[in-house]
């Protein structure tokens, strides 16, 4: 049985209990918000791309998660991605990825 972590997301108190959440979703929370239509580090790379001329650009990725928006991102222009997020089980999974440093 498949635990539904996205309906019950926004009902954590606080940070404890947050991190503990996402500790526990680490490993469906791709295909689960997917799932759920979940398309918007699509569109932030595409608006990034649209609007951001110059090669090279530092990128922060804020609560990066398991790191969909650094793979949507990757590209020749978009090379130097740091990512910060409160949960460490969801930066093992970025570690996998693209991002160049992870805090």
């Amino acid at each position: 049985m498949t635990k539904d972590f996205h309906s019950k997301v926004y009902t954590s108190r606080d940070s404890d209990e947050i991190t503990k959440f996402y500790a526990d979703w680490v490993d469906s929370y791709e295909n689960e918000v997917t799932k759920h239509g979940y398309v918007t580090p699509q569109r932030y790379a595409e608006a990034l791309r649209k609007f951001t001329p110059e090669l090279g650009c530092l990128i922060l990725d804020f609560g990066c998660g398991t790191g969909m928006l650094g793979v949507a991102l990757k590209s020749p222009r978009f090379y130097m991605i740091n990512g910060i997020d409160i949960s460490a089980d969801m930066l093992t999974i970025d570690r996998e990825k693209i991002y160049r440093k992870l805090l």
